[in-house]
């Protein structure tokens, strides 16, 4: 009989706490902290969803020039980190813009991070060699995303003798007198993990490229 009753006690408690439990749930999906790297930059450097997604989130806003999606980072809902070139009061400068679009279609852009050339942010705290200053960001671009022939050449023969990755060119970022700064898309020699790099390109001389991880992490938590 005790045992009987123990039983009934432990069914009714179970029934209670399974009435209890709301129908419909408002817990979130489980966030992913991963970002990954677009793979498609090079054949589809900004697809028209992709643009649209943006020009939704600017509201209008002629400031952008979103060149490509870096990175893409799934929510409830998605993150895209883009790469735009910005017109600012004293003058152009990238970012990374991060954009969220909701589940219900909403979009927004929910930060932005100056990529400084002169102190640009890699996964082992910044490019060595040179990039203290003198480096100037062509406004147009059109000319970012189509290298001249000249700079095509100097990224070629210097990514050519780079041990670090296989490069493939995505926008220049800046000049100075002795180097160009491109931003490419690589496959890791190490791992053959897909990554973003920041790239040091000599003008004259025929060494190696120098190329960085671009920390987007870090970017895109600021």
């Amino acid at each position: 009989m005790k045992r009987f009753l123990i039983g009934s006690v432990l069914a009714a408690l179970l029934l209670f706490g399974c009435r209890a439990k709301p129908e419909n749930s408002t817990e979130k999906p489980a966030e992913s902290s991963v970002w990954t790297v677009n793979t498609s930059i090079i054949t589809d450097i900004l697809k028209e969803e992709d643009k649209t997604v943006f020009g939704k989130a600017a509201q209008g806003s002629d400031a952008y020039s979103p060149v490509a999606v870096l990175a893409r980072q799934i929510v409830s809902g998605t993150n895209a980190a883009y790469l735009c070139l910005k017109n600012a009061e004293d003058g152009a400068v990238w970012e990374i813009v991060k954009v969220y679009a909701a589940l219900d279609g909403s979009t927004s852009i929910t930060q932005e991070s100056v990529i400084d050339p002169a102190a640009i942010r890699t996964t082992d705290s910044g490019i060595k060699g040179g990039l203290a200053g003198g480096w100037e960001i062509s406004p147009d671009r059109a000319n970012a995303i189509v290298l001249e022939a000249d700079v095509s050449t100097a990224f070629k023969n210097a990514a050519e003798a780079c041990s670090e990755a296989v490069l493939s060119p995505v926008v220049l970022l800046a000049q100075s007198d002795h180097a160009y700064l491109i931003l490419a898309q690589g496959t890791r020699v190490e791992d053959s993990s897909e990554q973003i790099y920041a790239v040091t390109v000599p003008k004259e001389s025929e060494e190696p490229a120098q190329a960085e991880i671009l920390d987007l992490v870090g970017y895109l938590s600021e």
